[in-house]
């Protein structure tokens, strides 16, 4: 295979997997029933969920965020943007409030991803969905299982009802309660389950230079017309098949997925957070392409 053969058929594996992944699902006000599924990797694998985080970093307070995946709360490694924003802060002082909130802000919140059924949803309620929540949702999960044992398991499993309470910031509850009564889940329904490994390989060196740079704008270290070009010149540096690869930001544009007014505590979005395809390329031409170099 040449070498533009290898760049388009990575650029077509990119092009699938953003396809492929699925929006992730919050909790709406009022009681949903959802039922979590055993582990991508295996029913008898027990861990059945996979930590996620994204960094929202601005420059400013009205600018649109530069959102990317936190390593320390996903992969619980080493994060270049995490080790930027505490250089910050820690440069700020406690003089610039304005500098502070920015740089907190750009701090990634500790999430959960599993897979569940919404038993609520009539529509649904045979189609595995992604659920997103955070910690305060995640340890009444766990105190349930520690009390009921393995509640993901597809026969003997416990449904969970979720009832959410408020819309704000400051006002959302959420109360976690197992089901009295639970249905077992069928293998095939099973097989339909998103591979959570998959789905958070986000990892994009240009996307995480945008992230640094916002914060080192917030932080003051570097002028904001320093800020684009340093960005911009990284991706022009970078082999011709990283940047075509960081077009595509292995996903949905994490940019352009979550909203301004999502970006709060504890699942106060209230709708589910839908993926954009921002690719360049056409996915018939680049069929076409790729049929004619094979």
């Amino acid at each position: 295979m040449s070498a533009l053969q290898e760049l388009l058929a990575k650029k077509r594996k990119e092009i699938d997997a953003k396809k492929g992944r699925a929006s992730t699902l919050k909790f709406a006000p009022g009681r949903t029933r959802i039922r979590i599924l055993p582990s991508w990797r295996d029913p008898k694998d027990p861990n059945f969920f996979h930590q996620f985080g994204l960094h929202f970093a601005r420059d400013s307070s009205e600018a649109k965020p530069s959102v990317y995946l936190c390593s320390a709360a996903t992969f619980g490694k080493e994060c270049e943007v995490c080790a930027a924003i505490d250089q910050g802060l820690n440069a700020c002082g406690d003089d610039n409030p304005k500098m502070e909130k920015l740089l907190k802000g750009a701090k990634a919140g500790q999430r959960y991803l599993m897979n569940v059924l919404v038993l609520s949803d009539e529509k649904k309620k045979n189609e595995p969905q992604v659920l997103e929540v955070g910690t305060g949702i995640f340890e009444d999960i766990i105190e349930i299982i520690g009390e009921y044992d393995d509640i993901t398991q597809l026969v003997g499993g416990t449904d969970l009802n979720v009832t959410r309470e408020g819309t704000g910031q400051f006002d959302t509850k959420y109360t976690v309660m197992p089901a009295p009564k639970s249905k077992d889940v069928s293998p095939e329904i099973y097989a339909k389950v998103t591979d959570l490994d998959k789905y958070v390989a986000q990892e994009d060196d240009v996307r995480k230079l945008k992230a640094i740079s916002a914060v080192s704008k917030a932080a003051g270290f570097i002028a904001a017309s320093d800020s684009d070009y340093a960005a911009s010149n990284a991706a022009l540096e970078a082999p011709e098949n990283e940047r075509v690869a960081g077009a595509g930001a292995k996903g949905s544009d994490m940019n352009d997925v979550i909203d301004e007014g999502e970006i709060i505590e504890e699942d106060a979005s209230l709708e589910t957070v839908e993926s954009k395809d921002t690719d360049d390329f056409d996915d018939a031409d680049l069929d076409d392409l790729l049929a004619d170099l094979g």
